[in-house]
């Protein structure tokens, strides 16, 4: 297992594995490619940001711990696979990415708790789907990340 790094968010830090992003890598054009498609929508999390107000940062910070904690769920249940693991996994991603906007994640995380209710027959088509939802929560955190240091830079 890779040994992890820490991300400072302003008030509060997140432990994350170090292969994961420090942040969104731009493509070609200049702009930050997601892998499940486009851009989250932030504005819901930066109205909710803004309703925290001091305390945005603290609310940042444990949403990112939250994802990357379901996301190092969702490897191990992937490695079994470990079909209840999985489904605990994405049903925490399923709220965590709602909450920031990810519509595209919250819904392939709906697919494979779906997909992990089944048995057997499901456990190939389960890993493939964590695999997937793994590296679109790691984007999700890095964008996180991006939206803390902006929250930073932004007087109040």
């Amino acid at each position: 297992m890779a040994r992890a790094r820490t991300l400072d968010m302003g008030r509060g830090r997140v432990s994350l594995p170090r292969n994961m992003p420090k942040r969104l890598q731009p493509a070609q054009d200049g702009h930050p490619t997601f892998p499940l498609g486009e851009a989250p929508d932030l504005a819901p999390l930066r109205r909710l940001l803004a309703i925290a107000g001091p305390e945005a940062s603290t609310l940042l910070s444990q949403l990112a711990a939250d994802l990357a904690a379901d996301r190092t769920r969702l490897l191990q249940g992937a490695a079994g696979p470990d079909l209840p693991a999985l489904r605990l996994a994405a049903h925490g991603i399923v709220a965590l990415a709602g909450t920031a906007g990810d519509q595209a994640l919250a819904d392939l995380a709906r697919t494979l708790k779906t997909v992990a209710s089944d048995e057997a027959p499901a456990r190939g088509e389960a890993t493939r789907l964590a695999q997937k939802l793994a590296i679109g929560t790691a984007t999700l955190i890095s964008l996180l990340a991006t939206e803390a240091e902006r929250l930073c830079r932004v007087p109040r």
